[in-house]
């Protein structure tokens, strides 16, 4: 084998795991900023068929990030 096809080879398999790789960040939805379970209270936090205190209490806890990791 010379040098240029191990580099041939070499940048093909590359190529190849990037792609893998970048299917699944896909898959995994990495790129979806605000979607998730995580998200949930912002979607549904002023539902007017609820009580008031149960409507405060949905707005403070979007007080907090939505995966609770503050500094």
């Amino acid at each position: 084998m010379t040098r240029r096809d191990f580099l041939k080879t070499g940048a093909g398999v590359t190529l190849i795991a990037a792609g893998g790789l970048a299917w699944r960040l896909v898959d995994q939805g990495v790129f979806e900023a605000g979607d998730g379970p995580a998200y949930a209270p912002w979607e549904n936090w002023s539902h007017h068929d609820n009580p008031r205190s149960l409507t405060l209490v949905r707005s403070a806890i979007l007080a907090a990030n939505a995966h609770n990791t503050q500094p």
